[in-house]
């Protein structure tokens, strides 16, 4: 089984979840979706609450907000796959055939990593950074990532083998916004986990 865990924070992840969902439906491998909110404002829980009813998916949310890392690793503990298939909540699956990717790739490695795309230039001047940082520095054919396998690890799409991912583990120490992936990558690199970019 794969554990499709997304963390979630402020952001609608139903059309995410929507699309994951019939993927699921179409394969002849079991997925379940879990779905942490780490105290959203309440549009945001009243939205994505709504995804609680379907059988696949799990839906819990968090009294107070308890961080990027804890989050993750609460997601992980929960997951009963062999599996964790780790989504940020502000992306979106563009290939019809996605989790078939990654169920193709399961024997391949103990840590699959799919891609990154930016969609068009932001309107608004506060995301503009952002946005051309991760054109310049995320969006890197599978390729060119496998070429230092460890230095571009991102943990916004990647699916990890659950033993795997309990000895390592994303650190809880961090506080504030970034860098667990990067940690978590050093961490991998350390281990001699291989990984493969797809």
């Amino acid at each position: 089984m794969i554990s499709v865990c997304i963390p979630v924070y402020n952001f609608d992840v139903t059309e995410l979840v929507g699309e994951l969902i019939a993927q699921a439906n179409r394969l002849q491998y079991p997925i379940e979706i879990l779905i942490f909110d780490d105290h959203s404002h309440s549009y945001f829980r009243n939205r994505n609450s709504q995804l609680a009813s379907h059988s696949l998916v799990n839906y819990l949310e968090f009294d107070f907000n308890i961080g990027r890392s804890k989050i993750r690793n609460r997601l992980a503990d929960v997951a009963t796959g062999q599996w964790l298939l780790f989504l940020d909540c502000d992306v979106m699956v563009d290939d019809p055939n996605y989790l078939k990717r990654y169920i193709e790739n399961l024997p391949n490695a103990k840590v699959v990593c799919g891609g990154r795309k930016y969609g068009p230039k932001p309107f608004r001047p506060e995301l503009l950074l952002r946005w051309k940082y991760g054109v310049k520095r995320e969006c890197r054919s599978a390729y060119s990532r496998q070429l230092k396998p460890y230095s571009s690890f991102i943990s916004g799409n990647f699916l990890i083998e659950y033993d795997t991912f309990h000895s390592i583990r994303f650190n809880e120490e961090l506080s504030g916004y970034g860098h667990e992936d990067t940690l978590l990558g050093l961490d991998l690199k350390k281990h001699k986990v291989d990984i493969l970019h797809i």
